[in-house]
């Protein structure tokens, strides 16, 4: 009978885990397992369902059965949470010791011990768990030093000091420019906290050092864990490298390892994105436990170089459970890219609930939202009793703060198991954050029902309390849960708020110290503590504490800012800001703090008085073309020694007319929400009375509404008011730094001294610190600065008086071409720049596996590498979306590569980074292209920085080099756009600048060509026939504008461009190429009719014989000389072939002569054959040269007015 029911049980979790197919397939998967266990089916049965009790029982005796077999690691992975989950760490310590000697797996061993020791530690007992860590190896003392930077994830790929040599009494420049140097430190039980001790402790790289010492030569086993990436060398060999983030748990990674006989260097890298920044690390035999021959020291010593070294990674059968036991496994250990790929394959093999839920957390911890609520919501859909979906569902979309829906999910849970306190736990936390306190209580009640001692259950209810203002009731909660678990961080900081709230300090520092002895490197209990001394007035005891902690973390601002306070607080200014000013060294975006300072300092802008400069002013009598008077125009940087720096800009300016009131009336200063600060210093308007008007009028805009990537860039609008002519308007602001930015301590500017309004005072102003290089030039000028030392800091003044205004001309080039420029960096050359933005985009080009399944979709097809390329190319132009922002120092940053093809939108170098990381899928070398366009003036190659505004990718395929342009939607693979041609850019190839020139088009390569029927009647009228190809950017300007465009607007747009030439013209029918497919040529057929195309007197006719293309005004060259170049975007030829047939009987009266135009900078041919009744007109027109310089200008000039005149030459025919 026993049996009967075990196999009955048996069908049912199957029908549970294994939804979908017949009983034969059920039982067919059944008994391929080996020795099929009732138990472990039984188990996963209860765990669906959140029934843990009976899961612990089951899976205790199922590891305790076979301690060695692949399974129970992974079961015991899942068991341990749950020990945790419903707090019996307790009951959890007899289980494991009652296994722990039998088991020889060194996995499951460590584990053991590991988890063990943890809960002992919740148990407070501490010596026990001492003991307990002590087996596993653990290296608890390291030299540490840190942060460097990790911007992007950047770090791991970079070389920093403590790789190329140890020298501890060596000050470095560390993250943002800041400095940093060796100190030691301790873990705690095991877990070096980074996080604790290093500041900022987010996208960050420490390193940690010590040396050990091996009695003989010997193999060892280094395993560790980590939150980030990790490198690790030993005696300066790297033996482990892994660029992944994630949970840390012990063994993530095993390295078999030869200790040389005497002293071995150990090196650790860590890099931490955003989150927890730690890592653990120990040195064991293969059986995973302790060396007590091998010592450990601090101190640097004498070692052999190199190391033999062997990665450890287990081969996983390929059987449905191994993958099911190895993805767990994996999952449990943060390595979720593995943990992914095994629940995959045993969809593979067998597409069922159980691996689609585990692949749907995975999705979750990786932070793919989106494809693990996919995943859970299918699984649900299987088996809608499958209550961990739910929860997690529910528990997901609560992170999210979509409360409404975690709600409902919760809810519905419920209705499958009652006895589930997790998930009573989260819904009243969910109705605690909708502040519905009533329904919490009433819900919580019930999970306390079920397990009193329910950690989370228990806390919830120390929440409600303190919503309910029953401080009390709170106070005894969580002095439970700390009783019931040591290292219950939130209840206790929880319940030293309480004390410290009501003003009970001396109990909230018994708190408090309790918990620092047993983490005495965790900064933020120092910083607390010493809080809590303060508001008792202990104010030596903080400091004395708070010196303590500076030995400890010797680079963490908050304790010399903290410091800094109290000595202030005793009347001890000079000491109190020489603590702030260390603060604002390590930390400068504290903003608030060096405001400050500057006020204790009595430190204040004062903007220049500009009562003389606007008293005798130039009228619109002195400059009738201008449209106002700049009196004054000055840009102020200051670099602080920190390294962050203010740039204040003053600008006066007298308005003359309307054009002036248009251009200067509203003021826009674009910055960066998140790392700088825009104060008004003045905004006003000076009436031409002598009345002041202040303006109101100042708004945040955002610059790219809705686009949540960008939702940083900003700008503030000032409206100046009152304006009218010969009104004054002022404006000051400063830009402030929050912070050291990407680029660390380097900073650039470029300033123009001379505009299209004139100027009478224009100014840029740099301080910096003594002893910061830096490089500057001035382009187009000579403008020399004045230099003043005073104290610690040197100021360099640029000025130029009286410039005049720069009259516009057409085609004229961009302004920083043509007038004074400055250009300062602290960048020494192109090779530092380029090895800079190279370091913070490489991570960003990794690609996800929805990228690799797109590239196999978007070229499995192709048989040519260039076929390959171009359905990439195409797809990154076309598919994803252009938002077109500056890129300015603040956008010098790509998204990666995955959130950009997720998204589907980016900006110029987002679009790069994901063609970039698409192309090198197909194994196509593909690399960062920085463009400066000929929109804002040539690059100044004397003056290494980042003053580009666009970014582009190349590549070589048959030896040619090509320049793909992201940003170019509907533009055919091998065009590069105008506004890149020409110039000079920065090509980075790995990490290596390449100053490589973009070629200009040839005029060929810019095509229009046109082939004309005409059937000229002696009334006057023509009908005809056109079929127009087209080339270049003729090819993309079409596709742009009628790819979506319908019948009616084509019909319309072909009409008004028939009756530019021809008036009176009538559309027929028309025909155009499909311009979505970028691998055909562009087209276009149509027919047309107009009446008194020819001018008809008595019984002639005269017509002009280029029907649909002429030059019909030389306004471009109408000034007989010119100041400026004639700067064009492209050249491009014009060719027209127009066939007439005349009426019969009609003879030729005047048939204008061949001519040909044959220039260096253009080429006109109009040449006309006659046979029979036909006439042929043959019209050919180039530009071949974009630049015009002034010198050729009249020659240029006679050239277009040559052929206006020709092109007027008509044709005279009688009949």
């Amino acid at each position: 009978m026993r049996r009967i029911n075990r196999i009955i049980a048996l069908l049912v979790v199957l029908l549970l885990v294994i939804p979908n197919i017949s009983f034969a397939q059920e039982k067919g998967l059944m008994f391929s397992l080996e020795n099929p266990n009732p138990i472990e089916l039984e188990g996963w049965d209860a765990w669906v369902k959140g029934n843990h009790r009976k899961v612990i029982q089951n899976w205790e005796r199922l590891i305790a059965d076979n301690p060695d077999c692949y399974s129970s690691l992974s079961y015991w992975y899942l068991l341990s949470e749950l020990y945790d989950e419903e707090g019996l760490y307790r009951e959890a310590i007899p289980f494991i010791d009652s296994i722990i000697d039998s088991v020889k797996s060194p996995d499951l061993l460590s584990s053991l011990y590991w988890e063990k020791a943890l809960n002992l530690l919740k148990l407070g007992e501490y010596k026990s768990a001492e003991d307990c860590i002590s087996r596993l190896g653990l290296v608890n003392e390291w030299l540490i030093i840190g942060p460097f930077d990790n911007v992007g994830r950047s770090g791991f790929y970079k070389v920093f000091p403590p790789e190329e040599g140890i020298d501890l009494n060596k000050i470095y420049t560390g993250k943002s420019g800041m400095e940093v140097k060796w100190f030691p430190s301790k873990t705690t039980y095991g877990v070096m906290e980074l996080g604790n001790l290093l500041y900022p402790s987010s996208s960050a790289v420490a390193y940690a050092l010590t040396f050990l010492y091996s009695d003989s030569e010997q193999e060892v086993f280094i395993r560790s864990g980590s939150t980030g990436a990790l490198a690790i060398w030993v005696n300066d060999t790297v033996v482990y490298s892994q660029d992944t983030y994630r949970t840390m748990y012990m063994d993530q990674d095993v390295i078999k390892v030869r200790l040389h006989k005497g002293w071995n260097k150990l090196l650790v890298k860590v890099c931490e994105d955003e989150g927890t920044w730690k890592f653990v690390l120990r040195v064991t035999d293969d059986n995973g436990n302790s060396i007590p021959t091998i010592k450990y020291s601090l101190t640097p010593v004498e070692f052999t170089k190199g190391s033999e070294y062997k990665l450890l990674e287990e081969d996983t059968p390929q059987d449905y459970w191994s993958l099911m036991y190895a993805g767990i496994i994996y999952r449990r250990r943060g390595l979720w890219d593995k943990a992914e790929k095994s629940f995959l394959k045993a969809i593979d093999i067998f597409d069922s609930a159980l691996p689609r839920y585990f692949l749907g957390i995975t999705y979750l911890d990786e932070g793919e939202s989106d494809r693990g609520i996919n995943e859970l919501k299918r699984v649900i859909s299987s088996i809608p009793d499958f209550v961990k979906a739910y929860v997690d569902l529910g528990w997901n979309r609560y992170g999210k703060g979509l409360y409404e829906e975690a709600i409902r999910f919760f809810q519905d849970s419920i209705r499958y198991s009652t006895d589930y306190p997790q998930i009573y736990s989260y819904l009243a936390w969910t109705y605690l954050a909708r502040g519905w306190i009533k329904d919490a209580e009433d819900v919580i009640s019930e999970a306390l029902s079920i397990n009193p001692d329910h950690p989370l259950s228990n806390y919830v209810q120390g929440l409600i309390y303190e919503q309910r203002g029953w401080y009390d009731d709170a106070v005894n909660i969580y002095k439970k849960l700390i009783s019931l678990n040591r290292t219950f961080v939130s209840a206790s900081s929880n319940l030293s708020s309480i004390y410290k709230n009501s003003g009970r300090y001396e109990d909230a520092i018994s708190v408090t110290k309790e918990r620092l002895e047993k983490e005495p490197y965790n900064i933020t209990l120092y910083l607390y503590l010493a809080d809590l001394y303060t508001r008792s007035k202990m104010f030596v005891e903080a400091i004395s504490l708070l010196e303590s902690a500076s030995e400890i973390s010797p680079f963490y601002p908050a304790i010399y800012e903290y410091l800094g306070d109290l000595y202030y607080e005793l009347e001890q200014k000079e000491q109190a800001i020489i603590y702030w000013e260390k603060a604002i060294e390590i930390e400068p975006g504290n903003v608030a703090l060096k405001d400050y300072l500057s006020f204790i300092k009595e430190e204040s802008y004062t903007l220049a008085d500009i009562s003389n400069l606007i008293t005798s002013t130039p009228t619109q009598k002195d400059y009738p073309d201008a449209s106002a008077i700049i009196i004054l125009d000055s840009g102020e940087r200051i670099v602080k020694p920190d390294g962050t720096s203010s740039l204040t800009y003053h600008k006066v300016i007298k308005i003359l007319n309307e054009r002036g009131r248009e251009m200067y009336g509203e003021v826009y200063i674009p910055y960066n929400l998140s790392g700088e600060r825009v104060k008004i210093l003045r905004a006003r308007t000076i009436k031409p009375d002598g009345t002041e008007v202040e303006a109101t009028a100042i708004n945040d805009v955002s610059l790219a509404e809705g686009y949540h990537l960008y939702s940083d860039a900003m700008a503030k609008v000032i409206s100046m008011p009152a304006l009218e002519n010969n009104a004054i308007i002022e404006y000051a602001y400063t830009v402030d730094e929050l912070g050291r930015g990407p680029l660390g301590r380097h900073f650039q500017d470029e300033f123009l001294f001379q505009d299209i309004d004139p100027m009478m005072i224009s100014r840029y102003s740099l301080t910096v610190p003594k002893g910061m290089e830096i490089y500057y030039k001035v382009y187009n000028g000579d403008i020399s600065p004045e230099i003043e030392e005073k104290g610690n800091s040197v100021t360099y003044i640029w000025e130029a008086k009286n410039t005049p205004q720069i009259i516009q001309e057409d085609y004229m080039p961009p302004l920083a071409d043509i007038v004074p420029r400055l250009e300062i960096t602290t960048f020494k050359d192109w090779k530092e720049v380029a090895g800079w933005y190279y370091d913070i985009t490489t991570p960003k080009t990794k690609p996800d596996e929805a990228i690799k399944a797109k590239v196999i979709e978007l070229t499995k097809d192709k048989k040519t590498l260039e076929d390959k390329v171009k359905a990439i190319y195409y797809f990154v132009t076309n598919e994803v979306r252009y938002v077109g922002l500056e890129f300015g120092i603040g956008g010098l940053m790509p998204h990666q590569a995955s959130e950009v093809f997720k998204y589907k939108y980016g900006d110029c170098k987002d679009k790069a980074t994901l063609l970039i990381s698409m192309l090198r899928e197909i194994d196509v070398p593909a690399h960062y292209v920085l463009v400066r366009t000929r929109y804002i003036g040539s690059l100044p190659l004397e003056s290494p920085g980042f003053q580009f505004d666009h970014a582009i990718c190349a590549i070589k395929l048959d030896g040619k080099l090509y320049f793909l342009d992201g940003t170019a939607e509907d533009t055919r693979f091998g065009y590069i756009p105008s506004m890149d041609q020409g110039t000079k850019a920065l090509l980075i190839e790995d990490g290596k600048p390449v100053l490589v020139d973009i070629p200009l088009d040839k005029p060929e390569d810019n095509e229009k060509t046109r082939l004309i029927d005409v059937s000229l009647s002696k009334d006057g009228s023509i009908e005809g026939t056109s079929y127009i190809t087209m080339k270049g950017y003729y090819d993309t300007y079409l596709r742009n504008v009628w790819k979506s465009a319908s019948d009616r607007e084509i019909r319309e747009n072909l009409e008004w461009s028939l009756r530019a030439f021809i008036p009176n013209a009538i559309l027929g029918g028309y025909e155009i190429s499909n311009l979505r497919d970028l691998n055909s040529d562009v087209w276009e057929k149509y027919s047309f009719k107009a009446l008194g195309y020819a001018d008809v007197v008595g019984n002639t006719l005269s017509f002009l014989p280029s029907v649909m293309e002429r030059l019909e005004t030389s306004e471009s060259v109408a000034k007989e000389e010119r100041v400026y170049p004639i700067n064009y975007w492209s050249p491009y030829t014009t060719r027209d072939i127009i066939n007439y047939k005349l009426p019969d009987n009609c003879k030729i009266v005047h048939l204008p002569e061949d001519l040909v135009f044959d220039k260096s900078f253009g080429y006109y041919s109009v040449k006309f054959t006659v046979e029979g009744n036909i006439l042929k007109v043959e019209r050919v027109f180039q530009i071949r040269s974009i630049l015009i310089p002034p010198d050729i200008y009249k020659e240029y000039k006679a050239f277009i007015e040559g052929i206006v005149s020709k092109d007027r030459e008509r044709v005279v025919i009688s009949f």
